[in-house]
């Protein structure tokens, strides 16, 4: 039992570490945002470095918690999935009021970095579309490339990607 109750409560700080982590994310999205309104591209490139070594850190603590919920429901035979639920049957009362409180939370930072990426993609597809148009209108028989990133035009047609990865 003891056993249980130490992974029980790893299962807990790993849920609140990984909330920290999407916090720090939802603050990186936020400078990232910004850094993509003001075109100032050299704190963007570094803003994107960093949210590239914290979503790493998140997949790895949410790997953790996805292995301590399959180790504490491994054993009761009523669990046919590592879900909350099944957790949360076999956790103690008051270690089951902290439980539910942190899933809570670690369920509305998903929701935040969620919306932070789709408002980022929304910017960026409006951005881009928005360019183009002007462009078209512009320069109407130029139809063979865009421009990279340093000025020098490219043949083909080569459009932005933004990946939405979803927790």
């Amino acid at each position: 039992m003891a056993a249980l109750q130490r992974r029980i409560r790893e299962f807990r700080e790993a849920i609140e570490t990984e909330i920290t982590l999407l916090e720090c994310v939802a603050t990186r999205q936020n400078d990232l945002r910004k850094h993509l309104v003001e075109r100032n591209w050299p704190e963007l490139d570094r803003v994107i470095k960093d949210l590239e070594r914290v979503s790493g850190e998140v997949a790895q603590i949410e790997e953790r918690r996805v292995s301590l919920a399959h180790a504490i429901v491994a054993h009761d035979p009523a669990a046919q999935q590592p879900g909350i639920r099944a957790i949360l049957r076999r956790a103690g009362s008051e270690e089951r009021a902290a439980l539910n409180d942190a899933y809570r939370r670690l369920k509305i930072a998903v929701l935040q970095v969620q919306a932070g990426a789709r408002g980022i993609k929304s910017y960026a597809t409006e951005a881009i579309d928005t360019t183009r148009e002007v462009l078209h209108e512009l320069f109407p028989t130029d139809t063979d490339g865009q421009y990279a990133r340093d000025g020098v035009k490219q043949r083909g047609a080569q459009r932005a990607l933004i990946l939405d990865q979803t927790l």
